[in-house]
């Protein structure tokens, strides 16, 4: 039917300004603020990563409780609902995607070639690009670009 609203997608934006000045470190909105953070591995006791909404708002706020204002999104990219409960709540985060190649020890293998591990972190970009809480993505993680396989490419 004509004017009968088929899909719609509620989006929250925000736009900040971040620089780093080597002696004072990092501007947020031109206002220097000292990052107080934690890093998280995505999953939670009993259920993974398959962890409800409530659960990452109440981590968010658990965070802020104890002056927290940073989280690293360590390996994975997080939950939609964690990045809406972050930019609510005025946190910043470090997206990542870990490129999961490297030496023995240390991430293994993978069949994915360089332009694959590219395309992957480019749709995390693109994904994550609008949320306000996001405010730097991260690739390679501690293994460092260091894939054995992707190197053969």
């Amino acid at each position: 039917s004509e004017g009968v609203t088929i899909d719609s997608v509620h989006l929250t934006t925000g736009v900040r300004s971040v620089h780093f000045d080597a002696q004072a470190g990092l501007y947020l909105n031109d206002v220097n603020i000292k990052m107080r953070g934690f890093c998280d591995h995505s999953s939670f006791a009993g259920v993974g990563a398959a962890v409800p909404d409530r659960i990452e708002l109440f981590r968010v706020q658990a965070l802020r409780a104890v002056g927290g204002n940073a989280w690293r999104m360590a390996h994975n990219p997080p939950a939609i609902s964690r990045l809406d409960f972050m930019d609510a709540l005025g946190m910043l985060a470090l997206d990542e995607n870990r490129d999961f190649g490297g030496h023995g020890g240390q991430g293994g293998s993978t069949t994915e070639s360089v332009a694959d591990e590219l395309t992957d972190m480019r749709d995390l970009i693109m994904r994550d690009r609008s949320h306000p809480s996001v405010i730097w993505w991260s690739f390679c993680n501690e293994v460092g670009c260091r894939n054995e396989s992707s190197a053969k490419a």
